[in-house]
């Protein structure tokens, strides 16, 4: 992947699955030792952010999530772009965004983010990132996305992290020869998933099917419940909509 300021001057739809705009909750699976979890401290656009923390930082850590779904609906040629954000000063990481393309990988673009040179680090910034070529897809193909950090050879501090957002998947109608600037998903999907409490981005409702008990700002619930969640100027409120025990 090329880092870089500039975007196409052309629009596009963005078709990635709205799961990777990491505006509520998801499950993020990992090979290596770490963590991947969507956060709400930090992010590019929306309200959340994936934050991929890798606890053996000598080793490579890779995350994938299983309910991603990106199902392409017309032929054409496609551009990949993301941001990326990372808080260790002169400190460089590579890694890599693994496209996959009806379960087989398809491509994988590598990237290098920072420098150990503190006037040409990109730390504490939110850096685009696009893939070095556009890709051509088919309708009805069905596009995945992993992400890896690779280890830092003799790395002394107990661990590497980098945020992730922005990931937009757009179509290259106008033959740009760059990606055009993020824009929210398209792709929102027509079905509810179960799911703990979400977070809601600001000024935005959800509606949601609670995957176990607990409490969502204040309201008790049980898993089967179908709840909204309303944010209204950063202050979230919650209602039960079905109460699953009494269907």
């Amino acid at each position: 992947m090329i880092q870089t300021n500039k975007t196409g001057q052309s629009k596009a739809d963005n078709i990635i699955d709205e799961l990777l705009g990491f505006n509520f909750d998801s499950n993020w699976t990992i090979t290596g030792l770490g963590s991947a979890n969507v956060v709400q401290n930090n992010f590019f656009e929306g309200s959340g952010s994936l934050y991929i923390e890798n606890n053996r930082p000598t080793d490579s850590i890779t995350t994938s999530n299983t309910t991603q779904l990106t199902t392409v609906d017309v032929d054409g040629s496609y551009w990949l772009s993301l941001r990326l954000y990372k808080n260790l000063p002169d400190v460089v990481l590579t890694g890599e965004v693994q496209i996959f393309k009806n379960s087989i990988l398809f491509n994988t673009q590598t990237f290098s983010f920072g420098s150990k040179t503190t006037d040409e680090d990109s730390n504490e910034v939110w850096t685009r990132f696009v893939a070095d070529q556009p890709f051509q897809f088919n309708k009805q193909d069905v596009i995945t996305l992993k992400f890896k950090i690779d280890g830092i050879v003799a790395y002394t501090d107990p661990s590497t992290s980098l945020f992730v957002d922005a990931v937009k998947l757009g179509r290259n109608d106008s033959g740009n020869s760059f990606p055009s600037a993020y824009s929210e998903s398209i792709n929102k999907k027509p079905y509810i998933n179960q799911t703990d409490a979400p977070l809601v981005p600001l000024n935005k409702s959800l509606n949601w099917c609670a995957n176990g008990s607990g409490t969502s700002n204040g309201v008790s619930y049980e898993k089967g419940d179908y709840l909204i969640t309303i944010n209204v100027d950063g202050v979230q409120k919650t209602a039960i909509l079905i109460d699953y025990s009494v269907m």
